[in-house]
This record gives structure tokens, sequence and C-alpha cells, in this order.
């Protein structure tokens, strides 16, 4: 990242968690204290800007004298919405982008996964998964094993041994009748009441709606977090459009960004955005440089990808 980091001079920082003290999962984020330490960085050594203003100045070339960065922050837990002073404080727009489906009462998978692996470790949530695909999968997948010696996709999961890494491929893999029994036990074993988790865990729409009479740009990160590079025509448009529908009925307000779930997608995807009238869309801790010209494939990168906010 750093030789892809050095040849820029625009740049997109996301964040996904803020850990507060009181928190009961050990996430993948910075604390309160450091995410403030980290936007003063950023107001000391770049110019902070919207990401719509980015992508204006992207659009045309502008490179100025200092780094031009833009904060995007995904998923929609709640801790976006505890630190949004630390936001207004300092006069910095971010770009939030929920998953849709959590103002219909729904967890996600995919948070369901960063709740388990915070709790459980790899090697229980390995051996489970294999004991789980030999017992009601043996005929589909007779020789499963998850390996803990080399990165089945070298290019993610970074920040997670090989072992964890390989165990969110995979899971990222599996058809939803296969891994949503599972991930649906391992859960089960850590949070008893999911109503109350969902109550606690994620921004409601009257805290959305702040956020966005806050002045925060507001976008959207699919309806169920799924993969939509794997999806066909149809199913990318039904999720895309359902969740651009649903955030637009909670802000009353027009939703014109786009956080590609797991960084997937293809020429499909980026056709539905440009039809249903988003005009960017970011790429999570894609390592590739993309376009500058495309603002529908532009990178970003996790907050410890920036050398100088660790």
């Amino acid at each position: 990242f750093i030789a892809v980091y050095n040849l820029h001079t625009m740049f997109v920082v996301d964040y996904h968690y803020i850990i507060r003290s009181s928190s009961n999962y050990k996430l993948h984020g910075p604390s309160e204290e450091k995410f403030g330490k980290n936007l003063d960085i950023l107001k000391e050594r770049c110019n902070v800007v919207s990401s719509k203003e980015l992508c204006q100045l992207n659009k045309i070339k502008i490179r100025g004298a200092k780094e031009t960065c833009a904060l995007v922050f995904d998923d929609g837990p709640v801790c976006q919405y505890e630190v949004l002073g630390e936001l207004v404080s300092r006069n910095i727009v971010g770009t939030f982008c929920p998953i849709a489906c959590v103002f219909e009462g729904c967890v996600p998978l995919t948070i369901k996964m960063h709740i388990i692996f915070s709790k459980i470790s790899s090697n229980v949530v390995a051996k489970d998964l294999e004991k789980y695909i030999h017992e009601h999968f043996h005929t589909i997948y007779p020789d499963f094993c998850i390996s803990n010696k080399e990165r089945l996709h070298p290019g993610k999961w970074l920040y997670d041994n090989i072992l964890t890494a390989n165990l969110k491929c995979i899971m990222a893999s599996l058809p939803p009748n296969i891994k949503e029994p599972f991930v649906g036990v391992e859960f089960a074993k850590i949070v008893p009441d999911e109503k109350k988790f969902f109550e606690d865990f994620f921004i409601n729409p009257e805290q959305l709606k702040k956020m966005h009479e806050a002045g925060m740009l507001i976008g959207a990160h699919g309806y169920m977090h799924s993969a939509l590079g794997s999806m066909d025509y149809g199913a990318q448009k039904y999720d895309i459009e359902k969740s651009k529908n649903i955030i637009e009925d909670i802000i009353n307000s027009r939703v014109d960004v786009f956080s590609y779930p797991f960084g997937s997608c293809n020429d499909k995807t980026v056709q539905i955005l440009k039809e249903l009238g988003f005009t960017h869309g970011f790429l999570f801790n894609h390592r590739e440089v993309t376009s500058k010209d495309d603002n529908f494939s532009l990178s970003m990168y996790d907050w410890k990808d920036i050398p100088y906010l660790n």
C-alpha cells in the first residue's frame, strides 16, 4: 500500500468501528481517543474534504500542494453516530454508508461474523465449520479443510492471521443456505438476545436523520451487504435500489454515494449505479491503482493503511 499511497496526493480513509471503552466486543477500529487524534493529524497534514468534493477535484485532475482526503464510514454501527461531534467540531464532512437492512430489524451476516471473530478464537470457529460441513454437506465438499499455511486471497484480510483470513474468504464464497445456519448457531453462543443486540449496536433512523441534518453525507452500502460482483444484473439492481430507497425515505434526501460491500463489483454494478443516479462509488482495501478518472472505482483504505495514523 505505501508504494500506491506515495503515488497519489488524493485518497479516501475508511472507518468501520470506533471502539468505546464500554464496548463488549473487540472489533477492528481505533479507540475514541485515537480517532480524535487521527482527525487532528489529517486536518494538519491534508485538505480534508467531503467525498463529493474529492470526486469533483479528481475529475478535473486538480492536485494541490497538500494531500487531499475524504472520510467514509461503512456498515452503520451506532459508534459512528456517537463520534459525530468529533467531526462537527472540526468542520469535517464524513460520508456514512450504512447497510440498509438494519433499518428493517435485520442483523447482517457480515456483522454477525465480526462479532463471532471478536469473541471466539479462529481455531474454534474453523473446527466448528469443518465439523458442520462434514456432517451436513460432505457430498458437496468431501475434502473440506481450512488451511493455516497459505492465504487463499493474498490481497484481502491482511490484518488477520492466515487461518482467520482463510476462514473469512471461505465464508464469503459459501452459498447462503450453507453459511447462514452455521453463522446463526455461532452467533447465538455469544448473543442470546438478538433483538437487544440489534437495538444497541446499530444506528437507528432518527440518528441517521440527525447525522444528515448535521451536514454529513449519507450513502448506501447495499441492502444485505452482499458481494455484488458475484450476482446477476437483476439481483444486483434489486439490492442496490432497495438500499437507496430505504435510506432516501429515512433522510428525505437523494442518496448518490455508494460503497461496494467487500469491495465487490463488476461492469454491471457500475452500470446499475449510473442508471440509478449515483455519482461515485468506493472500493474498500483494493491494493490495485484504480483509474484516476473513474469516480465509480475509487480505492479507499483502512485507517491503519495510512502510516502516520498509527
